[in-house]
């Protein structure tokens, strides 16, 4: 419904409401574990959104500059599979740079590079420090 009323400002909001719940989640989970806990234990933050329905999800690269996070059967992108050309994981996106920008204490933006509504297997995204050249 929100692409029908929004039309293309549906991804703008749906990117931001993500980012504010990655960052909330981050605090959160920070508070808790600590800061350096919570780093060592990324890889299990992100099956978080396996547990929550979001989609099976796989953590395949960490470092201080570049996250890459596979997601196969995404709430986002699974109802509209194969429909699009262009990648629709909006609030997914959004909350991954969210999420690893306050954990790692730098900004972070992602793209998603694959993705099932695009017709792709799963969706992939990769997510670049700022001032990263790689």
């Amino acid at each position: 419904r929100l692409w029908e009323v929004c039309g293309t400002g549906a991804a703008i909001v749906l990117y931001q409401i993500g980012y504010a719940a990655g960052e909330r989640i981050a605090e959160k989970l920070m508070k808790l574990l600590g800061p350096e806990e919570m780093r060592k234990r990324l890889n299990r933050v992100v099956k978080l959104y396996t547990a929550c329905g979001w989609g099976i999800t796989d953590l395949l690269e960490l470092s201080e500059e570049k996250v890459v996070v596979r997601v196969y059967d995404s709430f986002e992108c699974l109802p509209v599979e194969g429909m699009y050309k262009e990648p629709r994981g909006h609030f997914l996106r959004g909350h991954l740079d969210g999420l690893f920008s306050k954990t790692l204490n730098k900004k972070f933006t992602a793209k998603e590079v694959k993705c099932i509504a695009k017709g792709d297997p799963y969706c992939l995204f990769e997510l670049k420090a700022e001032g990263s050249k790689k």
